[in-house]
């Protein structure tokens, strides 16, 4: 996640899932591109009735997968309209969700996996009024530290103690 905007009453904080593009770009277009270069130099493969749905079945799943795990997400804390506006871009359309900043409780890095070694997995949560929790999509390479380092950015942003 990165800080896109950082002002006295404003901060926005943008999540892009490159690695999730990137894996969809290679399925859908150049695993189809290399079985159909394959083709090309054996053309037995043409004739297996196969064949022409297997190139056809990596696009489409590279494209699912762009589809479903390929949002990306936008953070806007705005003091002066005292709402967070979470935007989740998807390719058919974005999904706007507003929150209070009045409602924000705490903000807070929790442990989300039974490991309390090194390889516990942390996110960055928003706690909401009324037991509500919104979770921060950091991304799945972020480390702990990137993780507090936007915990602490929001937490600085809102005036709340370390």
């Amino acid at each position: 996640m990165k800080t896109v905007e950082q002002t006295a009453t404003k901060l926005v904080l943008r999540h892009r899932p490159t690695q999730v593009w990137r894996l969809a770009a290679g399925i859908a277009i150049v695993l189809p591109i290399l079985l159909l270069w394959l083709s090309a130099s054996n053309s037995w493969l043409n004739y297996l009735w196969w064949f022409p749905l297997f190139v056809v079945f990596w696009f489409g799943c590279g494209a699912l997968l762009f589809i479903v795990a390929g949002q990306a997400i936008t953070y806007e804390l705005d003091k002066t309209a005292h709402k967070l506006t979470v935007r989740h871009h998807r390719l058919p359309k974005t999904q706007t969700t507003e929150v209070d900043l009045k409602d924000i409780v705490d903000v807070q890095l929790q442990l989300s996996s039974w490991q309390h070694d090194s390889n516990a997995i942390y996110q960055g949560v928003l706690l909401l009024r009324g037991d509500r929790v919104l979770t921060l999509h950091c991304g799945f390479n972020a480390s702990r530290q990137d993780k507090e380092a936007i915990v602490t950015v929001i937490r600085q942003f809102l005036g709340m103690q370390p």
